[in-house]
């Protein structure tokens, strides 16, 4: 399988930047990684979380031989990541004084022999467009997507900025994980909040539509969630499998 990618990253209205994110082809171009981590706006240390959890997957995950594993031995790699991920953050807590409360998304996925393994945390999220149709492989993790669920929780269905899961020293978090199967030609299109926020699915369509370069699909997404008032950081990944 081949692949094509293109990625940006903006800071928008906010002070800093707290998103970070990566997309490689593996050194063997066997296999293809794209995640993206948003640093929890609200508290110091943010941007640390991020930037430590996407350079812990550049550095593990550049050159894995994937050979006869299976699904459960690939997703427990990734699995084992995030662990590794949370045990560094809890050692900057301790031996460098690194904000206690600090926090990150994560949304990471590997592209492998016809298959998208996504792993998420939190609200930033991985979606495949195939066929002219967008379909959502995460799930958020916020008080909006729960109230949709839960019928207790129905008055939160605005609260999008409402996290019920993160990656973080003492964070509690929710690990889901999941397979897609991918054929011929597709894009897979991974965003933070700043971005799916505020960017309609007929929007998204109309831009991935559209007969120009993926590089130019991603900053038409960023400004067409700066024009429609994104209050975040804001993050796009494309990565067209199967060209």
């Amino acid at each position: 399988m081949k692949f094509n990618f293109a990625g940006r990253t903006v800071k928008g209205v906010r002070v800093e930047n707290q998103d970070n994110y990566t997309v490689f082809l593996a050194k063997n171009k066997s296999y293809f990684v794209a995640a993206i981590a948003d640093g929890m706006g609200g508290y110091r240390g943010g941007k640390l979380a991020s930037e430590v959890t996407i350079n812990f997957i550049e550095r593990d995950f550049k050159d894995l031989n994937l050979e006869y594993k299976t699904d459960n031995d690939i997703f427990n790699l990734m699995i084992k990541e995030i662990r590794l991920i949370q045990l560094k953050l809890i050692n900057l807590v301790k031996k460098e004084n690194a904000p206690f409360n600090m926090g990150t998304t994560i949304n990471f996925n590997l592209i492998y022999k016809n298959k998208i393994y996504t792993l998420n945390i939190g609200d930033t999220r991985s979606t495949n467009y195939y066929q002219k149709e967008l379909k959502d492989i995460s799930e958020d993790h916020n008080l909006a997507a729960l109230a949709k669920k839960n019928k207790s929780f129905r008055k939160y269905y605005k609260y999008t900025n409402y996290l019920t899961s993160a990656l973080g020293p003492k964070k509690e978090s929710i690990l889901d994980i999941f397979i897609t199967n991918i054929k011929q030609k597709g894009i897979l299109i991974v965003a933070s909040d700043g971005i799916h926020n505020f960017v309609k699915t007929k929007e998204l369509l109309k831009i991935l539509k559209t007969d120009i370069s993926l590089s130019k699909k991603v900053d038409k997404i960023i400004s067409r969630a700066m024009k429609n008032q994104s209050n975040d950081n804001m993050t796009c990944v494309l990565v067209e499998y199967g060209v």
